[in-house]
């Protein structure tokens, strides 16, 4: 049976199409009419309408609303590389960014069902503080030892501890999958709910300096009175930007801890050795001893030539592995990683509570099976 067709709001299709970040051209070569849908000189099918709706990652209703919906997604701050602080944010990862947006908002609906009090980020700061102290007095307030990270068997173990730490100061943290040539981390605050995004792409101790990179963004957002709209566009501010470098690299690696163990003479094995052991990616050590004084230019540029060197045939394997490989992780261990781990938690005790189906709990988690994501999860 032929599909009938609908008349949609065009003003909304328009809006939609904004905010994900697409040219008409783009979507001209996934839809054919699009541009006539868009004009309001061709109604498109109701068929047409769902590939579409699916398309955008949005519900099918939307697009009979009366008027676009207000701009919700607030001010987001991310961190790329130096490179390509120009580019614009990707329609697919604009998604990404809004299905984590959208969960912030059900963290809050779900905490509230469950008569649970969300954490709230109670710490903020200025930019004219010095962001090496505010690490040192937030670290002492929440009592965090160097050696008791160092005891930390793993940099996944130690990805997760740090994400749970932040998580307990009211911050949700979601991984993406997004290339870091786009972003490698972001922050944003959705309804009073502060959270972190941070790539899959980068390595895991990389991963674990994003997040507190973007920490540092949430701590100034809180002195923060300007939004933008739904359509995300990072704004590179290089002052803020070193702020939260600076801010990042004591937390993770105390100057303290760097003073008290650095050699009379650093080696690149050395150098190696001390960021595994503390969990952090070598160029951020490198970058800690030459701020300190503690190794030379000369010796910093040698170093820093020797470990992309390193990472570029690293990557080079890993893609070669890839290749040759049909199969990848599991999507649910994926799942388990890639969400919040206190948002997991919400939606799994709502479950067991029955405030949720099996139904809603899956389409909250986007997940065919909440049985497997479960026991990867360990909850």
């Amino acid at each position: 049976m032929a599909s009938f067709r609908v008349k949609i709001n065009t003003k909304v299709l328009e809006w939609v199409r904004d905010v994900s970040g697409y040219q008409i051209e783009e979507l001209e070569s996934k839809f054919k009419p699009y541009r006539l849908w868009e004009r309001g000189q061709v109604q498109p099918t109701y068929n047409q309408l769902k590939d579409l709706a699916n398309f955008f990652k949005r519900p099918v209703p939307l697009f009979f609303f009366k008027s676009p919906p207000k701009k919700s997604i607030p001010q987001a701050d991310y961190r790329k590389l130096p490179e390509d602080y120009q580019k614009k944010i990707a329609p697919k990862t604009l998604i990404q960014i809004r299905t984590a947006a959208n969960k912030a908002k059900y963290f809050r609906e779900i905490s509230e069902t469950l008569g649970i009090e969300r954490s709230e980020l109670k710490l903020s700061a200025k930019i004219t503080d010095n962001p090496e102290e505010l690490a040192g007095n937030i670290r002492a307030e929440l009592k965090i030892k160097q050696s008791d990270v160092q005891l930390i068997d793993t940099a996944g173990s130690a990805l997760r501890f740090w994400r749970e730490l932040v998580e307990q100061s009211g911050v949700l943290t979601f991984a993406i999958s997004v290339a870091l040539e786009e972003i490698r981390g972001g922050a944003l605050i959705i309804d009073n709910q502060p959270l972190i995004l941070f790539s899959t792409k980068d390595s895991i101790r990389g991963r674990i300096f994003t997040v507190f990179h973007e920490f540092a963004h949430l701590l100034l957002q809180k002195n923060s009175d300007h939004y933008w709209g739904e359509k995300i566009e990072g704004q590179i501010n290089p002052e803020i930007e070193t702020f939260c470098n600076r801010f990042s690299a004591e937390f993770v690696l105390p100057e303290s801890e760097v003073l008290k163990e650095c050699p009379q003479t650093v080696t690149y094995e050395w150098l190696k050795r001390f960021a595994r052991k503390n969990h952090v990616s070598s160029f951020v050590a490198l970058y800690r001893l030459k701020n300190l004084d503690r190794i030379s230019e000369e010796v910093v540029v040698d170093y820093k030539r020797r470990l992309q060197k390193e990472i570029d045939e690293h990557l080079r394997k890993q893609k070669l592995r890839q290749q040759q490989s049909s199969s990848g992780p599991s999507p649910y261990v994926l799942q388990a990683h890639n969400n919040s781990p206190i948002f997991l938690k919400h939606v799994f005790r709502a479950l067991d509570r029955q405030f949720l189906s099996t139904i809603e709990a899956s389409r909250i988690l986007n997940t065919t099976n909440i049985t497997k994501l479960r026991y990867r999860a360990g909850i």
